[in-house]
């Protein structure tokens, strides 16, 4: 009998045989027809097939480039999202997590072909996050180390990042790591990482919990504007849903947080701000109107979240967070340089 992980595991192959396919031939769909392809994409269970086919996608080397590397994340994905669960008592929520083998930043709540629910990362956010988070922490002096890289350094490291992200290329010189060779800062690293990855899957599953999914399933035409069947009202209420899930997924972590690190949960906050700063930052790179957001800016969001949960905020935890908002406000300085090499 498959197991709900090895069930997630091959769905996301398949789904990842076509992602590429899929993404270029929207491309080509007329903005009248946007609609439509999505309710093709959800309905028709052969529709990712038939793109494959169109496209010419070698699955085999899909597989072999991107998907073995994947898995053992997907598996540790997998236990952490169990334990999110367990520790708020929702082991009856049978809904493993993945992520899928590509570039994008994004993280969403997907069904398979057998209607199973499957909470889903890509791997561009995993990585990014992983090196935002390497790059802050090697500016940083402790008791018995001095910074690895100068804070333009580093800055410049996560602006490569950034491009290969919104380019989806992995080749853009992004070999450069820091080394850390101080303890302390290891496990800063995997720390905060890890929280920032649950507080993600916590807002996909609270999203599930607060039963988001089964409406917006039905109705995603309807937040595509300027196309028939878009609904004002309906608008609002999804972005109404993203401040809920932000508050519920928060409130998830922290649980879990307390149960792995032996009651503390500050780092909770300094994680849900990293992971704003690096929507922000999207945001910055590749605007949109307003009518055309499908979630609230993510200072909105978090202006929400410190509202919500501002007054838990101890005092090293504030200092945390200034630093970070210092570090990331010096990448922002470099918007209108990065914006024109993304579109060179």
């Amino acid at each position: 009998m498959s197991t709900p992980n090895s069930r997630a595991a091959a769905y996301l192959e398949k789904y990842q045989q076509a992602y590429a396919a899929i993404t270029g031939l929207l491309q080509r769909v007329p903005q009248e027809r946007i609609a439509d392809f999505y309710d093709d994409l959800l309905k028709d269970k052969d529709f990712l097939d038939q793109i494959l086919k169109k496209e010419g996608v070698d699955a085999t080397e899909f597989r072999a480039r991107f998907i073995q590397p994947y898995l053992s994340e997907t598996d540790y994905l997998t236990r952490v999202a169990a334990d999110l669960l367990t520790f708020n008592n929702l082991q009856h929520i049978a809904v493993p997590a993945g992520v899928l083998p590509t570039m994008d930043f994004n993280a969403s709540l997907v069904k398979s072909d057998e209607g199973e629910r499957i909470v889903v990362l890509n791997s561009g956010i995993v990585a990014y996050m992983s090196q935002v988070i390497n790059s802050f922490l090697a500016t940083f002096t402790t008791p018995i180390s001095k910074p690895i890289w100068r804070t333009e350094e580093a800055q410049i490291n996560i602006i490569q990042w950034t491009i290969a992200v919104n380019t989806g290329k992995a080749s853009l010189g992004l070999n450069k790591v820091p080394s850390f060779r101080n303890a302390s800062l290891i496990g800063a690293s995997g720390n905060l990482g890890d929280t920032a990855r649950v507080f993600i899957l916590g807002h996909e599953y609270a999203h599930l919990l607060l039963n988001h999914t089964s409406e917006n399933a039905t109705k995603i035409k309807n937040i595509v504007p300027g196309v028939p069947g878009f609904s004002i009202e309906y608008y609002i209420k999804k972005q109404e849903q993203e401040y809920e899930a932000d508050q519920k997924g928060v409130a998830l972590c922290i649980e879990w947080c307390k149960a792995t690190h032996n009651g503390a949960y500050q780092v909770v906050f300094l994680a849900v701000i990293l992971t704003y700063h690096l929507l922000r930052l999207q945001e910055v790179l590749t605007p949109v109107e307003n009518d055309e957001l499908t979630h609230p800016e993510s200072i909105l969001r978090r202006r929400q979240f410190e509202k919500n949960y501002g007054y838990m905020f101890d005092e090293q935890i504030k200092f945390e967070i200034r630093a970070l908002d210092h570090f990331m406000e010096g990448i922002y300085r470099h918007a209108d340089a990065v914006k024109k090499l993304l579109k060179d």
